[in-house]
This record gives C-alpha cells, sequence and structure tokens, in this order.
C-alpha cells in the first residue's frame, strides 16, 4: 500500500475490533479521526506548556537573578517529574481511558503554569517547573489513544504521527511564547509581563481538557467502559455509544482470511454477542507496574527511549538560553531559531513510525 493510499484514502476502512486499518488524514470524522487528532492537539498543547518558561527564561534569569546552576536545576526537576508521572499514568489509561487521563493531566498540569507568576526566587522556579513537568506525561495517554483506535498494521504510523505533531509544541512554544511577552510588555514591565504571558499556555491546557472530556471518544465504541462488550457490527446507537463515521466501512476477516461484509443489517441477531460482565477486573497500579518492569523488552525500550527522547528534552529545556547566552542574540530571535529543532518533528517522528510498520 503506497503512502498516500495509507494516509489519504477516500474512505476508512475498519477491522473486526473496530481499530482502522488506514488513515484519514485530513477527516474529522468520529471515532477513529476526531481520537486521533484529540490526542495530537492534546499533547501539543501539553508540551507548549511544559515549555513555556524556557524561551523566557532570559527575562526570567534577570528578573529572578538566577545562576546558571540554579536554571539547571530546575530544567532538571521538570524532566525528573515527567518520569514518575509517566510511571502513573499508564495504569490509570489502563482503569480510565484516554480521554479521561489526558483531561485529567491537562486541568492538573494547568494549575503550575498559571501560577509561575507567583515566583520569586529561584526555589520558588525549581518547584513550580517540578510540578508543571507532570504534564509531559500526556505523551501517554496521547500514544495509548491513538492505539486504541487503529490496528496493529497501521498503528505505528498513527503513533508516530501524534507523537511528531504533539512534539512540536515545544517547537511553537520557542516561536510564540517570546512574541506574546513581546505583546504583553508593550502595556506592563518586563517583571509582570512574563507573568502575565504564562497565564495564556494554561488557559489553553484548560480549553483543550475540556474539548477532549466532552468530544472524544475512548475507543471505536465510543465511552471506555464500553470497550468488547460489542462486537464493531452491532447496532450500537441504540446503545447511546457512536457509529462509525460516514467515512468508515466496517470488514470483518473469516478463518479463512477473505473479507465479507459487515453491515448488521445482513447478519442475524445470533451472530451478535454482548459481554454481561463488562470489562476484566483491573490489577493494582503497583502491581502492573511490577508486572511491566521485570518484562525485558520493556527494559530495552525504556533504555533506547531515554537515550533518544531524553536527548530531545535536553536540548528543549536549553536551546533558547543557550542562543541568548553565548551569541548575544534577543530573546525573540533565540527562540525563533530554536523552535527549528522542535518543529522537525513534524516530519522526523512520523517517519520513524512509517519505517517501523513497513519493516
Amino acid at each position: 500500500m503506497t503512502l498516500a493510499a495509507t494516509l489519504f484514502p477516500k474512505r476508512i476502512v475498519i477491522d473486526e475490533e473496530g481499530k482502522a486499518t488506514n488513515i484519514k488524514l485530513f477527516s474529522f470524522g468520529r471515532p477513529h479521526m476526531r481520537s486521533m487528532h484529540l490526542s495530537w492537539l492534546s499533547f501539543f498543547i501539553a508540551f507548549t506548556g511544559w515549555f513555556a518558561i524556557p524561551p523566557l527564561m532570559p527575562t526570567i534569569k534577570a528578573d529572578l537573578q538566577l545562576t546558571p546552576s540554579e536554571i539547571s536545576k530546575a530544567n532538571l526537576t521538570s524532566v525528573s517529574a515527567t518520569i514518575l508521572a509517566r510511571l502513573m499514568i499508564g495504569p490509570l489509561c489502563d482503569r480510565y481511558g484516554p480521554r479521561k487521563a489526558m483531561a485529567g493531566l491537562l486541568l492538573l498540569g494547568s494549575i503550575p503554569i498559571g501560577l509561575s507568576g507567583l515566583v520569586s526566587d529561584a526555589n520558588g522556579l525549581i518547584i513550580v517547573r517540578f510540578f508543571i513537568g507532570i504534564i509531559g506525561a500526556s505523551f501517554v495517554p496521547c500514544q495509548y489513544w491513538a492505539s486504541q483506535m487503529f490496528s496493529s498494521e497501521i498503528v505505528g504510523t498513527a503513533n508516530a504521527i501524534c507523537g511528531g505533531f504533539g512534539n512540536m509544541g515545544a517547537g511553537v512554544s520557542y516561536f510564540l511564547i517570546p512574541l506574546l511577552y513581546n505583546a504583553v510588555s508593550t502595556s506592563l514591565l518586563p517583571h509582570q509581563a512574563w507573568r502575565v504571558t504564562l497565564v495564556i499556555p494554561a488557559c489553553l491546557c484548560i480549553l483543550m481538557a475540556a474539548v477532549d472530556y466532552f468530544l472524544g471518544d475512548d475507543c471505536p465504541n465510543g465511552a471506555w467502559k464500553s470497550r468488547g462488550s460489542y462486537p464493531v457490527d452491532c447496532d450500537v446507537e441504540q446503545q447511546g455509544m457512536p457509529q462509525p463515521s460516514s467515512d468508515c466501512d466496517s470488514i470483518q476477516t473469516d478463518k479463512s482470511g477473505d473479507e465479507k461484509s459487515a453491515n448488521p443489517k445482513e447478519k442475524s441477531s445470533k451472530d451478535i454477542t454482548v459481554s454481561a460482565s463488562g470489562p476484566a477486573q483491573q490489577p493494582s497500579i503497583l502491581m502492573d507496574l511490577l508486572v511491566q518492569i521485570k518484562n525485558p523488552a520493556v527494559l530495552i525500550l525504556m533504555v533506547q527511549y531515554g537515550c533518544s527522547f531524553g536527548l530531545e528534552l535536553a536540548v528543549d529545556n536549553i536551546i533558547g538560553e543557550f542562543f541568548h547566552s553565548h551569541f548575544g542574540l534577543s530573546q525573540t530571535t533565540s527562540g525563533m531559531l530554536g523552535s527549528i529543532f522542535g518543529l522537525m518533528n513534524l516530519f522526523s517522528r512520523a517517519s520513524g513510525g512509517m519505517l517501523a510498520d513497513y519493516v
């Protein structure tokens, strides 16, 4: 299948589990494409909030009289917090679904972002950046959400697009936040302007959380509690769950591998089974974490991800201040140059997912 056929088909085709086998990138239809776009938009807004402070570090450094060591400690705590938060948010996604997990993270992260203006010294900055770092765990529900909507043959591409588009939030933050500061500083002193500027990404996080909660679907069947309770080809509209969008064609594969129609009108009621017990009992969060950490494959992926994405986070935290202090560039120019690094996720991360699906 060509790249164009994978990303720009005329219709979305879903398998027997209700997961899409292709991506209609410019569609916002429920449930598959709307969930995909909400996942990366949420991650995008979260990253914008997470990295709202570094683009303003030249101004904040002068205002709070920060030393390079104190700035490094603030950057370190920001990344450390997201490590702990990601360990917790995964099991919460399993239990409550990616939609609520994402909305909850955005709401929780908006609080320290909005309160950053109350910081008056280095210790306050270190503490507030630690709590802001919690929002970095939004990567987990972002990927989890996409994985619920797309089949194994295309999920790598879907996850990479969502992750890459979301990661661009750091680049957009470096580009946009200094411009917002410049606009605000026309009416306020620098001491006040950077504090007011940080309220804007906090408001965006709250708005995105509301959009996720009220407009998103956890899985192809709608709400998280309905996952696996109904087959794809049953009349879910009567159960209060969303029908597949008009972009979708349902297909079902029999044991011989041939595709057959999954139109509910063509199937008798005896072919439809409904689980009365609902989802299986979930293990405790601690036990779930222990089971996963013992898996060697998980440990290998942890090391690989830490080496790659950890480097990206380190650069995202310091690139603007580096250009400002080493080359004497203005805060705005430093931010624009630094944004290029984050904006490269538009294609770099997506290409990795496409390659993974191919090989």
